[in-house]
C-alpha cells in the first residue's frame, strides 16, 4: 500500500510539474529586459501587433508586423514557428496582453510580453526605426 501511495504521489508531482512548466512559457517583461534579450540573442523575433499606421510611425528594428485587428491575424499566427522566442508588443500592452493567451493556446512555447508596449520602449529612450 505504501508503494502505491508513493507511486501515485510521484506521478501527481511530475504531472503538476509538467503542467506548471508549460504554463510558464509566457511572461511579462520590462523594457530593460527586452533590450537585453534582443541585444544578447539575434534569433529572438520582435512581434509588433499594432496597426500598419502605428508601425509606420516607428517600430523596434526588425520587428515583424501582424495587425491584431486584421481578419487574418489568426492565420498569420499559424504561419509562425512555435519554437522561436518572441518579444511581443502593441502600443501600451492591452492588445498584446490579450494575444498572449491566444499564442499559448496555439502551442507557442516562448512568448515574452513587453508589458509597457511600444510607448514604454520609446519613453525609455530605446532605438526606434521608421
Amino acid at each position: 500500500m505504501k508503494n502505491l501511495a508513493l507511486s501515485l504521489s510521484i506521478f501527481l508531482l511530475f504531472t503538476f510539474w509538467s503542467y506548471a512548466d508549460k504554463a510558464s512559457t509566457s511572461r511579462d517583461i520590462t523594457v530593460a529586459e527586452a533590450a537585453k534579450i534582443l541585444a544578447d540573442d539575434p534569433d529572438v523575433v520582435v512581434l509588433d501587433i499594432r496597426t500598419p499606421e502605428e508601425y509606420s510611425d516607428g517600430h523596434i528594428e526588425g520587428a515583424l508586423l501582424i495587425d491584431y485587428f486584421d481578419d487574418a491575424f489568426d492565420s498569420e499566427i499559424d504561419k509562425l514557428d512555435r519554437d522561436k522566442v518572441y518579444v511581443m508588443h502593441c502600443a501600451s500592452g492591452g492588445r498584446s496582453g490579450k494575444a498572449v493567451k491566444k499564442f499559448s493556446d496555439k502551442g507557442f512555447q516562448n512568448i515574452l510580453h513587453l508589458k509597457p508596449g511600444f510607448k514604454g520602449w520609446k519613453k525609455a529612450g530605446q532605438p526606434v526605426a521608421k
